[in-house]
């Protein structure tokens, strides 16, 4: 059957797609890991300094024991994370 054929290969893509070190999938996979090992993104119980505008917001998420600067910038389609 043709649907289940494409289907394989979509399939088989994905798999492909995840396991290349700089898919989209690859990195999400890191940042997860990385976001599980920081109390702030797990267990902020407090968010400070929150500034933006139309192209960025940045903010302080505050744990007992970590505080990290977030910045995202919607121009660019980037994010930033910084222990301080």
């Amino acid at each position: 059957d043709r649907s289940s054929a494409a289907s394989d290969v979509y399939k088989r893509q994905a798999i492909d797609s995840a396991l290349n070190p700089n898919s989209i999938y690859s990195e999400l996979s890191k940042f997860l890991k990385w976001r599980k090992k920081q109390s702030a993104m797990m267990n902020a119980n407090c968010i400070l300094n929150i500034n933006g505008d139309d192209t960025q917001i940045s903010f302080d998420r505050q744990s007992d024991d970590q505080t990290l600067h977030c910045n995202f910038n919607f121009k660019t389609l980037t994010a930033s994370f910084k222990e301080i």
